[in-house]
């Protein structure tokens, strides 16, 4: 029977849940004309006589077919001569239908060949959808292994394993780690040694080379047996077997990736999701190759946002590389394992960690825990690296900014929330753009900056105060250093009920606490600077500008480059008491305008400034309690 087709003959193969496909051609010859030598898809009936072509009870992808061969004999149509084993080529497609796997023959042999027998022997890799859809089944099985032990199915949950090789390689794994007899070694050490990890790999060396005793392996320690004695060293055991020679820690590392893998592929799934850095070694649940990192991160973000609403992102310690910013969204805590071992590196014109909601609707109820943003060499971009807007009722903590052009930290439009121990040092370091410091907040209510540290930040005039607080009401700043920055070290403008306590300003540009702002602006109203330390400030200790009813007490002024205290511009109704101001440069307080009305000064020691301790030019001052010798 000949069957006129086109180059390229296609059959379907029947699935059999792990069982061997044993495909034969018998009987009648089937002709294999030759038109060019190029593949057409043509189906023909009766290829496989006994196949049965159905889908199998269990929805199925086709990841692949192992071990397989096909073996054929053909002979020319035209006369019957050039018998050949083997003179067609096949091909397998297992990825264009989700139920079989095609055969595909192709005649290259430049002339029409009837095919007298074929034979395919193989086994298919397949993968369980619908309910099944957290399974794989590994067919490459090993009937006396089955017969013992029963068959294991493997549980996987990175959709990155998506190919026959793949799984070949896990199964192998597993049947050499758990089928295979190991050598166990009890190794005795005296004293207590609890250093000893179970699970780790370890080199064991007995005796010396060339000798009938010689063992040099690698080993897995499964138990460590710790034994303490009165008035003794105790001793321990370790329980260790032998590792496949030809498996190393890295691959094994990377199978328990692909039998633990991306957790929405898991059957029991959690809120707390790990993300690894390159260099880390140990569990995670996403795993980044210090390209692109932002992807994994992301990743993790949006399958716990989506899937439960809220969790935890854990973060391993390395570097992270990043192109692309990492969104927090909320309700999810993003945490590493400190601002000096999580560090994630900026490169491109990007923020490094954003929280971006809009106007009446924010962003809130996340967290942001140790973790360190630095900026990679070179890259030039003056965005900040932590940038959070229309956000509210969050804390960030412990974390750090640096090294960038941009600021570092960066929050406006934002409410009742806190950023604590956190460092930003080394930032706003952009020569052509001002307006950019160590730690802003902007246009915001009930944000508090506590204990944080804002040191060498500013590349040019207009850039580099340490914190930096305008248009904002309510705001904090508190137990807080602000050090060596190229502007002031703490600043509050255009702000209302704002306070500044408990900090040290030391070593600024300008002056080392300063509230109000430029002239022709609207200036502070209601601010409170309480217990603080300025010194060696180029400029004042504390300057209130253009600002009024600021309560001014309890603070330490002492060795600035100008005054320690000084009141200027339009400046009413201000208190300044019990204040210790000394050895300053210029004056010691200082109402320095006409314009500047009903101030008090009161209860404050003003020794050994150089101008003079206190001076008033300004209108219905009342100075009261004041030591000035």
């Amino acid at each position: 029977m000949a069957i006129q087709s086109q180059t390229a003959h296609s059959t379907a193969l029947t699935l059999s849940d792990g069982s061997p496909l044993n495909i034969s051609v018998p009987g009648e010859d089937k002709r294999m004309p030759f038109s060019g030598g190029t593949f057409a898809d043509y189906y023909f009936a009766g290829f496989l006589r006994n196949t049965k072509i159905s889908k199998p009870d269990k929805d199925i992808k086709i990841l692949g077919i192992s071990s397989v061969t096909f073996n054929e004999v053909s002979y020319k149509a035209s006369d019957g001569t050039l018998g050949d084993v083997n003179a067609l080529t096949e091909t397998l497609d297992t990825t264009t239908h989700p139920d079989r796997a095609i055969l595909k023959l192709y005649n290259g042999r430049g002339f029409n060949v009837y095919l007298r027998s074929a034979t395919l022997d193989g086994k298919m890799i397949y993968q369980y959808s619908g309910e099944a859809g957290e399974l794989i089944h590994d067919s490459l099985k090993r009937d006396d292994d089955i017969r013992r032990n029963g068959e294991t199915v493997f549980e996987i949950g990175n959709e990155y394993i998506v190919d026959a090789t793949q799984c070949a390689s896990i199964a192998d794994f597993w049947y050499k780690f758990l089928g295979k007899k190991k050598h166990l070694y009890a190794l005795p050490i005296p004293g207590s040694a609890p250093w000893y990890n179970v699970g780790d790999w370890y080199n064991l060396q007995v005796g010396e080379a060339d000798t009938n005793e010689y063992i040099d392996t690698v080993v897995e320690c499964y138990a460590v047996d710790v034994e303490k004695s009165a008035g003794g060293i105790g001793s321990t055991t370790l329980l260790l077997r032998d590792v496949e020679d030809n498996w190393s820690k890295t691959t094994l590392y990377a199978t328990r990736l692909a039998t633990g893998g991306s957790p929405k592929r898991r059957v029991n799934r959690s809120n707390i999701v790990t993300v690894a850095s390159s260099e880390y070694d140990g569990a995670y649940d996403y795993k980044c190759d210090g390209t692109d990192d932002d992807v994994q991160i992301q990743a993790a973000i949006d399958y716990v946002s989506n899937t439960f609403g809220n969790g935890e992102i854990l973060l391993t310690n390395g570097t992270f590389k990043i192109t692309s910013m990492i969104s927090v969204k909320a309700n999810i805590t993003i945490k590493g394992s400190g601002s000096q071992s999580t560090i994630i590196e900026r490169d491109g014109d990007i923020y490094g960690i954003s929280v971006l909601g809009s106007a009446g609707n924010l962003v809130s109820s996340f967290n942001v825990y140790n973790i360190g943003v630095i900026e990679k060499t070179g890259n030039t971009t003056t965005k900040p690296l932590y940038r959070i807007s229309y956000a509210g009722d969050f804390l960030i903590n412990n974390c750090s900014a640096s090294g960038s052009n941009g600021s570092g930290f960066q929050i406006a439009y934002s409410e009742n929330s806190t950023i604590s121990t956190c460092v930003a040092t080394n930032c706003a370091n952009a020569t052509t753009l001002t307006g950019l410091h160590g730690i802003i907040v902007a246009a915001s209510t009930s944000v508090n900056v506590l204990d944080c540290v804002a040191s060498l930040n500013g590349g040019i005039a207009g850039n580099g105060t340490g914190i930096f607080v305008t248009s904002s009401n309510y705001c904090s700043v508190s137990e807080s250093v602000a050090s060596n920055n190229l502007s002031a070290g703490i600043f509050i403008g255009d702000s209302g009920y704002c306070r500044v306590v408990n900090c040290v300003a030391e070593g600024n540009t300008l002056s080392g606490i300063l509230v109000g702002l430029t002239d022709g602006a609207s200036g502070c109203s209601n601010s409170t600077v309480s217990n603080n330390q300025s010194t060696q400030n180029t400029e004042n200790g504390i300057y209130i500008y253009n600002s009024s009813s600021t309560t001014v007490t309890a603070n330490a002024c002492f060795s600035n480059a100008v005054n320690g205290i000084e009141i200027n511009a339009d400046s009413d109704n201000n208190v300044i008491s019990s204040n210790t101001v000394m050895s300053n440069s210029a004056y010691g307080i200082i109402i320095n305008n006409a314009n500047c009305d009903t101030n008090i000064v009161s209860s404050n020691r003003a020794n050994s400034n150089t101008s003079g301790n206190y001076a008033d030019a300004g209108t219905g001052t009342t100075a009261t309690g004041n030591d000035f010798t």
